[in-house]
This record gives C-alpha cells, sequence and structure tokens, in this order.
C-alpha cells in the first residue's frame, strides 16, 4: 500500500494520484438521489432533459458541500496544501447519450470569484453557467488542488479523463506548446470506479474523449486552495 510520502512524491513528479474506495457505496448513491431530485437551477445545463453539468454545485446539492468539507477530504487535502487549505469551487459534470461531450487537451486556467475587479495579472473575466470566472497567475493555480470523485466507474469506453503525466510542472502553455508536449506524450487513463478519488493539479494537461458506450459518467469536482487572492478579488467560497 503507497505511504502518505510517496503519494506526495506521485503529485510532485506526475501532478495526480488517484486514492480507492474513498467514499462508501451507500453516500454514492444519496448523492445520486440527490442530483435526480434537483430543482432548476441558472447553474445547470442540460440537454433533453438531462442534467449534464452544473457550475454552483454547493447553493444546489448541500450533500455535495458536506463531502467537501468532511473530515475524510479536508485530511486529504491538507497533506498536499497544508492546514490553511479552504475549498473554493464546486462543479458536476456527466455525459449522457444526449450530451455526449469531450474536451480537448488543455489546463484548468480559471477560478470562480465573487465579483470583477481590475488585478494585474487577472484576466480575462468570464462568465460560466451564471458563476464569474478569472484566471489568475500561474502562482495562485500552483498553490491548488483538484479532486474529482467518482460517482460511476469510468474508462476509456465512457470517456474517462486521459492525462500527460508531469505536464504540471512548466506553468501555463500556449496553444503551441501544448500541441508539442502531445506529440511527444504518451497519455495516461485515470480509470477507476465508484468512490474512487482522483487528485490532481489544475495546471496538468487532461482531455476528456466522448463516451462509446451508453451510460453515465459521473463525477463531482471540487477545488481547494491555500492562498488568498490579490487585491479585491474573494474566491467564491471564502
Amino acid at each position: 500500500m503507497p505511504t502518505e510520502i510517496s503519494y506526495k512524491e506521485q503529485m510532485e513528479k506526475n501532478g495526480f494520484v488517484i486514492l480507492p474506495q474513498v467514499v462508501k457505496t451507500e453516500t454514492i448513491s444519496q448523492v445520486i438521489v440527490a442530483l435526480e431530485n434537483l430543482t432548476e437551477s441558472e447553474h445547470a445545463s442540460e440537454k433533453e432533459g438531462e442534467l449534464f453539468a452544473l457550475r454552483n454545485l454547493f447553493e444546489v446539492l448541500p450533500i455535495a458541500k458536506e463531502i467537501a468539507l468532511g473530515a475524510d477530504f479536508l485530511q486529504i487535502v491538507e497533506r498536499f496544501l497544508g492546514e490553511n487549505a479552504r475549498l473554493v469551487r464546486g462543479l458536476f459534470f456527466d455525459k449522457t447519450p444526449a450530451a455526449n461531450w469531450s474536451l480537448r487537451w488543455h489546463q484548468d486556467k480559471t477560478i470562480a470569484v465573487r465579483e470583477r475587479h481590475k488585478v494585474p495579472g487577472y484576466t480575462p473575466f468570464t462568465q460560466k453557467a451564471g458563476v464569474l470566472h478569472v484566471q489568475p497567475p500561474a502562482e495562485i493555480l500552483d498553490r491548488m488542488l483538484t479532486l474529482r470523485l467518482f460517482l460511476d466507474s469510468a474508462d476509456l469506453t465512457n470517456g474517462a479523463l486521459e492525462v500527460l503525466q508531469g505536464s504540471h510542472c512548466s506553468g501555463k502553455k500556449t496553444d503551441t506548446q501544448i500541441e508539442r508536449e502531445i506529440g511527444v506524450g504518451t497519455p495516461f487513463v485515470c480509470a477507476g470506479k465508484r468512490g474512487d478519488l482522483l487528485l490532481m493539479k489544475p495546471l496538468l494537461l487532461h482531455r476528456s474523449a466522448s463516451a462509446q458506450r451508453a451510460g453515465h459518467r459521473r463525477v463531482l469536482h471540487f477545488d481547494y486552495a491555500n492562498t488568498r487572492l490579490e487585491g479585491e478579488l474573494e474566491w467564491l467560497y471564502p
């Protein structure tokens, strides 16, 4: 069984770690029921009546916030970010026959903030499903950690996340730099089972192909950070 030190070494070297069976099946089932019973939200994206994305997750799904702020998750986060780590964003993604989306190779460069303020290094501002986002300096992203909770088993057949190991080490990348790296790198498929937890750095290059089989590929995505924002900018969840 990997030790805490080896997990940290994996994160530093590869930019991600997969922890098996972190959340119990009963809790996953409760999350799925809560998602199925959601009322309409301006932050939700649906197609043909099926929910496939949710931006302001904690406002409409209290159980997700309970998990993200639970002792187990906070202990995991603190191992990598320290005791000052805080929850700053929550998202939900699914792939359905009606919304069988894909994402090309990219880095997660945006953060969710409360209000728009002009601060050097923070640009551009965008609206995503009613939530204000901005691209911060790379130094902020380096002090963040993403936890992705598998609500369904995932592999290449239903669009599991693929990553390029170690690609987080050189900061933000241009499209040309991304093309160069994916041309020589070998994708790693972040396959997992229901209840597994993927930890990753935001600047790790990753993609997600369309599903090849019908069904759900549901994920809860939590972002944590151990730094304050500059100027008058504030995290969406301070």
